[in-house]
């Protein structure tokens, strides 16, 4: 799976307005829900695929990109650019992902999902990690581990990872872990925990049941072998992951 990403052009700024933009014009034919989890998918099954690639995701990638003309899948890494430009440029937390999934109408109101606002998420951040405290679970076992069970677009994942390295963690030493139902969700805390370069593993799973359908793990992570060691020892297993 290989992605030719086009340089950004004078005319063109590639930015949150320009995604937002394609997403609908992406959307004519399938609709942007559709578009939306499509383009997700497809950079989310990139990524991951860079790190241990599965030929599920290599055969879900390719229907889904086959689905569009050539006019259109020069869009998707036109958007990939654009979510670099953006992150590139943030001085403190951001979601672009999960506010244009708001701001195009596509939360599933009928399963009551919704995003806690990246304001509260910052604030919760800040009132419940102690630089102390963090600095003395590194000290116990080696790294410190942030989790969320349900989480969304990843907005808190991103703003206790923030927190932590705003209080002086070696992000080598930070393990990201997030959980949903939800593959579109999955999939949009996945590119944004990318990034922004953590060390990260989302997984596709119903954490009710445990019911697991694939796991995400960032490239930050894949070549932090010294992590991976700390927490195969800690859980008595034999893991690592090949690059």
């Amino acid at each position: 799976m290989t992605t030719n990403i086009k340089k950004e052009s004078k005319e063109e700024v590639l930015d949150k307005k320009f995604i937002e933009n394609s997403l609908k014009t992406l959307g004519r034919r399938f609709g942007v829900n559709e578009a939306f989890r499509d383009v997700v998918t497809c950079i989310a099954y990139s990524f991951a695929n860079a790190v241990d690639k599965t030929e599920d995701r290599e055969n879900e990638y390719l229907r889904i990109i086959n689905k569009y003309e050539e006019n259109e899948r020069n869009l998707f890494p036109q958007i990939l650019v654009a979510l670099v430009n953006e992150y590139e440029k943030a001085e403190e937390p951001i979601d672009i992902l999960g506010d244009i999934y708001e701001e195009l109408g596509l939360t599933k109101k009928g399963s009551a999902q919704f995003f806690t606002p990246i304001q509260l998420c910052n604030v919760m951040a800040k009132l419940t990690i102690n630089k102390e405290e963090s600095k003395k679970k590194i000290d116990e076992k080696g790294y410190i581990n942030i989790s969320d069970p349900a989480c969304g677009s990843g907005r808190n994942l991103y703003a206790a990872y923030s927190e932590l390295l705003d209080s002086g963690i070696d992000s080598n030493k930070i393990l990201i872990e997030g959980d949903d139902i939800d593959l579109t969700c999955c999939c949009m805390t996945y590119i944004g925990l990318s990034l922004m370069g953590a060390n990260a593993i989302v997984n596709h799973q119903d954490t009710l049941t445990m019911k697991r359908y694939d796991t995400f793990y960032t490239v930050a992570y894949a070549i932090n072998k010294d992590l991976q060691e700390i927490i195969a020892k800690e859980n008595k297993i034999e893991e690592g992951i090949e690059v």
